[in-house]
C-alpha cells in the first residue's frame, strides 16, 4: 500500500487505488520515496537508451527531460518555482510565506525554472545511465531528510501532515533503500553523489528556514528535490 501511495503522490503513473486513504497513510508512504525515484530513473534511462538509437544526443536529452517532467507532473518543479519567487526577494518571513501560497509565477520563478531546465538538459546529454537513475532516487530521499531535519513553518497544510507523521521508521527505511540503490549503481561514485546531494539538501533547507523565520514548507521540499537532482546530474557527469 505504501509504495502505491507514494507512486500516486509523486508521479502521474495511474495507480489502482479506489478507496479513501487516511492522511497518516499518505505520510507513512515517505518510506517508499526513494523506490519511486528508482522507478522514475529506470524509465528515464530506458528512454535514453531507446532514443539514442534514433535521435541525435541533444534531442535525446531534451526528450528525456520532457518525459521526466511528464512523469512527475512538474510537482517538485512547481515548488521550486514558488521558492525562487519567495526566497530571493528581500521581504519579511510572513510575506515570503504568502508568496509561497500564491499561484502566480513571478520573474524570479520564471528565470529560475528556465535555468534549472537548461542545466538539466545539458547535464543529461553528458551523463551515463547510472547517474540518470540516481538523480531521482537521491532527490526524493532528500525530501524525506528535509522533512525530518527541519521544522515546518506553518501550523497546517499538506506538508504539515507529512511532517507530523514522519517517524524514525520511515526515515530509516528511506535512507537504507537509497543507500543500497546508490551502492549497487555507483559504488564509491554513488557515495560521492549521495554526499553531494545531502550537502545540497542541508544547505538549501537551512537557508530557506532562515528566510522563512525558522521553518520550511512543502514548496521547499520540492525545491530541495529539484536542486539535489541537478547537483547529482552535474556531479555524476564529472565522476563518470
Amino acid at each position: 500500500m505504501g509504495l502505491l501511495l507514494a507512486l500516486q503522490f509523486l508521479t502521474r503513473i495511474p495507480v489502482p487505488l479506489r478507496r479513501e486513504v487516511p492522511a497518516e497513510s499518505w505520510a507513512r508512504s515517505m518510506a517508499w520515496f526513494p523506490a519511486v525515484g528508482l522507478l522514475v530513473g529506470l524509465l528515464l534511462a530506458g528512454a535514453q537508451w531507446t532514443l539514442a538509437h534514433i535521435c541525435p544526443p541533444d534531442l535525446v536529452a531534451a526528450l528525456v527531460l520532457a518525459l521526466w517532467v511528464i512523469l512527475t507532473g512538474a510537482l517538485h518543479l512547481d515548488g521550486y518555482v514558488d521558492s525562487c519567487d519567495a526566497l530571493v526577494v528581500a521581504l519579511p518571513p510572513g510575506r515570503r510565506l504568502e508568496i509561497l501560497k500564491d499561484v502566480h509565477v513571478g520573474a524570479y520563478g520564471l528565470v529560475g525554472a528556465i535555468l534549472l531546465l537548461l542545466v538539466k538538459w545539458l547535464a543529461i546529454g553528458h551523463l551515463p545511465w547510472q547517474g540518470l537513475i540516481l538523480a531521482p532516487v537521491l532527490g526524493r530521499w532528500a525530501m524525506v531528510y528535509a522533512m525530518a531535519a527541519f521544522p515546518y513553518a506553518r501550523p497546517s497544510g499538506l506538508g504539515r501532515i507529512f511532517k507530523d507523521a514522519l517517524g524514525r521508521r520511515e526515515l530509516l527505511i528511506a535512507s537504507a533503500s537509497a543507500l543500497v540503490i546508490t551502492l549497487l549503481l555507483g559504488t564509491w561514485r554513488g557515495l560521492a553523489l549521495a554526499g553531494a546531494g545531502w550537502l545540497a539538501a542541508w544547505g538549501l533547507a537551512r537557508w530557506a528556514a532562515r528566510q522563512l523565520g525558522g521553518g520550511i514548507t512543502g514548496d521547499i521540499y520540492g525545491a530541495v528535490c529539484e536542486v539535489v537532482e541537478v547537483i547529482v546530474l552535474l556531479a555524476g557527469g564529472l565522476l563518470w
